[in-house]
């Protein structure tokens, strides 16, 4: 949560992806909506459940506030923050999400070329297979607010889902 002067508020993370409704409930329950004036996420690419959690709440955000919704992907955010494309992002099973040229693709770990790579944002089980680049992603919640706020504001989110809900 950031302030009008795009300070941060109050920041809470956590990685159990089944807790995402309680942890955003537990966290906004001590804010009030009608007091926020801008709402924003990332879109993906990620798993269906808390894409779909993520536009739940969002699009309850900016109901309850009469304000639109700002998105982004995740690569465009991390490029922004770290200035180049060199990074992976997680997917499902063994495979993680690749960036070249502004084009995002997903492949196995074993198909990855033979080079170093930011591999902070992806859990330890992959990060260990791969040759990393030093650094951190510590600050990347300035950089998320300051590429949302460049973005087409719209009327509801809509989650780019790293495969299609059935």
């Amino acid at each position: 949560m950031f302030s009008a002067d795009n300070e941060i508020l109050k920041f809470h993370s956590w990685t159990d992806r089944r807790a995402d409704g309680h942890e955003v409930f537990d966290f906004l329950k001590n804010f009030d909506a009608k007091k926020i004036t801008f709402a924003g996420g990332v879109a993906g690419p990620g798993g269906f459940s808390s894409l779909r959690a993520a536009a739940g709440i969002l699009n309850a955000i900016a109901f309850a506030a009469e304000i639109p919704v700002h998105q982004i992907r995740a690569d465009h955010w991390i490029s922004a923050f770290l200035g180049h494309e060199n990074f992976l992002l997680n997917s499902f099973g063994s495979a993680v999400w690749k960036i070249k040229n502004g084009e995002i693709f997903r492949t196995e770990i074993s198909e990855l070329p033979k080079k170093e790579f930011f591999t902070k944002l992806l859990p330890p089980e992959k990060s260990e297979k791969i040759s990393s680049i030093p650094g951190d992603s510590s600050g990347s919640e300035k950089t998320l607010l300051s590429v949302l706020e460049k973005t087409k504001p719209q009327d509801g989110f809509h989650p780019d889902y790293e495969f299609p809900p059935v």
